[in-house]
């Protein structure tokens, strides 16, 4: 799922607002709290700086909004 949202954000032009929407929680918290210092061992952390520096580099705004899965959700389920 990390890697569909490094796919989203390098399609987008500079200077884009992004809402990320999705079912997981580590890939929202992950989008959520991309400028703060990355733990050493965490996980996808080659694509986390990845995500990171595009996100820099585009001066890209982006947030991450938590859905539940499988419930229907018109944003989730499509």
């Amino acid at each position: 799922e990390l890697y569909t949202v490094t796919i989203a954000i390098m399609s987008v032009f500079k200077h884009s607002k992004i809402m990320v929407y999705c079912d997981c929680m580590y890939v929202v918290n992950a989008i959520n709290n991309i400028k703060s210092p990355f733990q050493k061992k965490a996980r996808n952390l080659d694509l986390l700086k990845h995500i990171r520096k595009t996100i820099e580099d585009n001066s890209l705004e982006v947030q991450a909004k938590h859905v539940k899965g499988h419930s229907n959700d018109p944003l989730n389920d499509e």
